[in-house]
């Protein structure tokens, strides 16, 4: 069973993961691209403008980075499976995966003309990659914390935490108790523990990608910053599971039935559901 502070190792790494994608962010912000790469709304919505608009390239290209991103959660869905709650190597597959995406990202972008980025639709695609690299990442976050952790957008996080806000008012005042059952162990504050959190983490991510940006002039070779974290990041987790869990199970048990797969996850899904709850005392 998980204890309360494995939740405070997932809410540190949630919140490490939202400040790469802050910082992957800004690069494309900043450096000409004029939209974001880790979340879609905005993106979606240009679509429909340009469709209407008759800009059938601009149009075409919005769409690609909203496929690209969806793309990257395929990826992630087939290698990580559909288990929440469950560690396992795949998650330091998906690490590696996304860090190759950023590292070919930033070197091919850094070395190309801005005049073809700019200009030239074909080129535009290169910013697919980081996109599908954004997508890989949320969807991994999504997948182990059961819908509750998304790490390179900040719409459904503010959303909760507002609702969150608006209940324990409510239960606070006391408002309502002849409409509803809601009582304050109803209310859910434990989540703010982990959601504020992930919402500073994006916030401070871009706001250090900024300064190394513009003070620094790394300029698309900023990438390769959260590339290299997040590359190391990916294999020690695979070191982590291959290593040490499996030589301490080796040990403790001189009767195990087959040793794991590749994409195996391990961590009972029930127990680790089953101590949600421990963030709520």
């Amino acid at each position: 069973m998980y204890r309360r502070g494995d939740f405070l190792y997932l809410t540190i790494g949630g919140v490490v993961l939202t400040i790469h994608a802050g910082f992957i962010n800004v690069c494309f912000l900043i450096e000409g691209l004029d939209t974001a790469v880790s979340y879609l709304t905005g993106t979606l919505a240009h679509v429909s403008v340009a469709a209407v608009e008759r800009q059938y390239e601009s149009a075409l290209f919005s769409l690609a980075l909203v496929l690209a991103f969806m793309v990257g959660s395929l990826v992630t869905g087939f290698i990580v499976g559909t288990e929440k709650f469950k560690s396992g190597p795949s998650y330091g597959v998906v690490l590696l995966l996304e860090s190759c995406l950023l590292t070919i990202s930033g070197i091919v972008l850094e070395t190309t003309s801005q005049d073809r980025l700019v200009n030239s639709l074909w080129w535009k695609y290169l910013y697919m990659l980081p996109a599908l690299a954004c997508g890989a990442q949320n969807a991994m976050c999504t997948t182990f914390s059961g819908a509750v952790i998304r790490t390179t957008h900040m719409t459904g996080i503010s959303t909760d935490i507002g609702v969150i806000i608006g209940q324990k008012i409510r239960s606070t005042l006391g408002l309502f108790h002849h409409r509803s059952n809601t009582n304050n162990g109803d209310v859910e504050t434990w989540k703010l523990k982990v959601f504020i959190p992930l919402w500073l983490g994006f916030l401070v991510g871009g706001s250090v990608g900024t300064i190394v940006i513009q003070a620094l002039g790394l300029k698309y070779y900023a990438l390769l910053i959260p590339a290299t974290t997040l590359g190391l990041t990916g294999f020690g987790l695979l070191c982590y599971h291959y290593l040490v869990l499996k030589f301490s199970r080796s040990s403790s048990s001189s009767s195990s039935s087959s040793s794991p797969s590749f994409f195996d996850n391990h961590t009972s899904s029930s127990d680790a559901e089953e101590s949600y709850g421990l963030l709520n005392e």
